[in-house]
């Protein structure tokens, strides 16, 4: 019996997928003195929706923010937040084979992020914004603000010893992060963004002009990832919620927090609520986001023959307490056979909304 050959479309696709997965282990040096010269166009492997960079000022940044962040908790200098930031012992490590000046030069970085930025929020403070912006090359160094300028330099001083101590190890788990979860990138982003698209009744942010720009860094903010609205993710690797099978839905999850999806959202439930004499609960946008992204991968993963939990109920993210498992249950109930059917939220969020308001499970 004659064998079935494959397609010609998936036989490019797996030529692609090779010749991409073989780069991305072609390492990166530190950035060049040249101010002018930036990593922004240059993603070391790119889907159609997802472009990754591996950026060692980047990463020198959330790395610092974190490492300050926790000694500043500790000291009781800042507020504790859950989950309390750690550090990889690996990480700490390096730290007792700097020379004495260069462990003063870090030393030094370290006390100016405690300081002045381990109490800050990387994703709404302004000026770690465009701070983070102008080390990634989406931004210039000129547009950051003059009281950011002192962080600024701290980075460079220091970026030679990263680059020398840690970046190797922190490009290498980027690439690797990168490598596990791209072939079901390649696979399934259309499926999963055409459903996505069709919940929030809405188009792919950005599509078909950019892909979705992803950072990736050891630590990225206090938990696995955050993103700004372009989007623009920042990600870390190193974390149970971004690691595989995890890793391809919360790609989804973040680019859903762009403006042309969750600020979508944020206007259902405005317009949901108009007139009632009670707010949404505080945390239903994000219940609904999670949802989202975590059902739609759920259900091409499962045409495909995989098992799959999504993120949120495998995490136990929004189940510990009361409130939110009712609001899960009506979400369960109503939101999902409509989603399977290709059904908008809108169509369902006032049903959706009566149900929470009345305490139904």
């Amino acid at each position: 019996m004659q064998r079935n050959q494959p397609s010609p479309v998936l036989a490019l696709w797996a030529v692609i997928s090779l010749v991409v997965l073989a780069a991305l282990f072609l390492p990166t040096a530190a950035r060049a003195e040249d101010p002018a010269q930036t990593l922004a166009a240059r993603p070391f492997a790119t889907s159609l929706l997802f472009a990754f960079h591996s950026d060692p000022e980047v990463a020198l940044h959330h790395f610092l923010f974190r490492w300050a962040q926790m000694q500043a908790m500790e000291a009781g200098t800042i507020p504790r937040r859950y989950p309390e930031p750690t550090l990889r012992e690996a990480d700490q490590q390096v730290l007792e084979t700097l020379s004495p000046e260069e462990k003063a030069l870090w030393e030094a970085a370290l006390a100016h992020y405690r300081d002045h930025v381990a109490g800050r929020s990387l994703l709404f403070d302004e000026g770690l914004l465009a701070l983070r912006d102008a080390l990634a090359g989406t931004g210039t160094k000129e547009a950051v603000p003059e009281a950011e300028r002192e962080t600024l330099r701290q980075v460079a001083r220091v970026l030679p010893m990263y680059a020398r101590h840690w970046w190797p190890r922190h490009d290498r788990e980027n690439r690797e992060w990168v490598a596990a979860v791209f072939p079901d990138v390649i696979r399934f982003e259309r499926q999963i963004a055409a459903r996505i698209a069709a919940a929030y009744g809405g188009v792919w942010p950005n599509f078909p002009e950019r892909p979705n720009r992803v950072d990736l860094a050891p630590y990225a903010s206090s938990t696995a990832a955050y993103t700004t609205s372009k989007p623009h993710t920042v990600l870390a690797v190193d974390d149970p919620t971004s690691s595989m099978p995890w890793a391809l839905e919360l790609l989804f999850h973040e680019a859903s927090h762009s403006n042309a999806l969750e600020g979508r959202l944020h206007g259902m439930l405005e317009a949901a609520y108009s007139g009632l004499d009670r707010e949404p609960p505080r945390n239903l946008w994000h219940i609904l986001l999670f949802s989202i992204s975590g059902q739609a991968t759920h259900d091409v993963l499962v045409a495909a023959g995989r098992e799959y939990t999504p993120l949120a109920q495998q995490f136990d993210i929004f189940t510990r307490r009361d409130s939110y498992r009712q609001i899960w249950a009506v979400v369960e109930r109503l939101w999902y056979p409509a989603m399977a059917e290709g059904k908008p939220l809108e169509a369902v969020l006032p049903a959706l909304v009566a149900a929470i308001g009345s305490g139904s499970e």
